[in-house]
């Protein structure tokens, strides 16, 4: 529920490890179902329906605003391991490509106990540059691979529904195969009297090893369409990796976590239906 506008549907994801590809199969409000969404390293674009044809639309280049394109493959919820305090993901905490980058410092480590699970805690500061701070926490879970199980933000202040901090739980299940999936994810803001109030909840339904055809993420026999050019990362200045600077202190807790939740997310190539928010 987000304001006074209930949602939720049923979604297909398909993966090849890089780019991701999901079709909205039921939807309310109306207006979402159909609406096939792409992403991929350098660009993000729907595909919808207008009469009988079908037209590109929201296509949005890596380049205009690399922080936010990463952001935005978190919304697919194909990352939930690495999922970071600000809602978006670890390897952010790094990356200063794009002149629109935030970066989160982290300010400490320290091993904790969240709901029975013993944790390792990662405070970190996020700063925007332009006034913006915001203090939140990621719980990894040590016993498995640093998967992210929790995050929590400081408390935040927002006109009229004032202080309130943001909080998301995801719950794993064991594949056939030994490696953790998620099996929901939940959202939700707390008050300072303690009352929550749910703001997603993510069910995964199933999953399917795939193995994507030669034109799964292609447009032009499905949809008639051209498919947009791949800008390669050479050719753009904007996609180009940063150098890091690391400081002297533990960051081999983020860095396999990271790591391992990558090749976690990879291993599964597709998921049929995942998702019920």
């Amino acid at each position: 529920k987000v304001g006074d506008e209930v949602s939720k549907g049923l979604v297909e994801l398909i993966t090849d490890g890089q780019q991701m590809k999901a079709v909205t199969l039921e939807s309310t409000p109306e207006r979402f179902k159909g609406v096939v969404q792409f992403w991929r390293p350098d660009m993000r674009f729907n595909v919808t329906k207008q009469g009988d044809k079908f037209k590109i639309t929201e296509q949005n280049l890596a380049s205009n605003n690399y922080y936010m394109h990463e952001r935005e493959k978190y919304n697919f919820y194909a990352h939930e391991p690495m999922r970071a305090g600000d809602s978006s993901g670890s390897t952010l905490w790094f990356d200063a490509r794009g002149q629109d980058y935030s970066i989160s410092s982290v300010i400490d480590v320290k091993s904790v106990t969240r709901d029975g699970r013993a944790c390792a805690e990662i405070l970190s500061r996020w700063d925007n540059r332009h006034g913006m701070v915001q203090l939140a926490s990621t719980f990894l879970d040590p016993a498995s691979d640093y998967i992210t199980v929790a995050t929590e933000t400081d408390w935040k202040t927002e006109p009229p529904v004032g202080d309130y901090k943001a909080i998301r739980e995801i719950e794993y299940q064991m594949s056939a195969e030994g490696v953790l999936l998620p099996k929901w994810s939940r959202a939700s803001a707390k008050n300072r009297a303690g009352v929550a109030v749910k703001v997603a909840d993510v069910e995964y339904l199933s999953y399917e090893r795939y193995v994507p055809s030669a034109d799964e993420f292609l447009l032009e026999k499905e949809y008639g369409l051209v498919t947009p050019a791949v800008i390669p990362t050479a050719a753009n200045p904007a996609l180009t990796p940063p150098s890091r600077r690391w400081r002297a202190w533990p960051w081999a807790v983020v860095a396999a976590g990271a790591a391992l939740a990558v090749a976690a997310v990879g291993l599964y190539r597709r998921s049929r239906r995942p998702a019920v928010a």
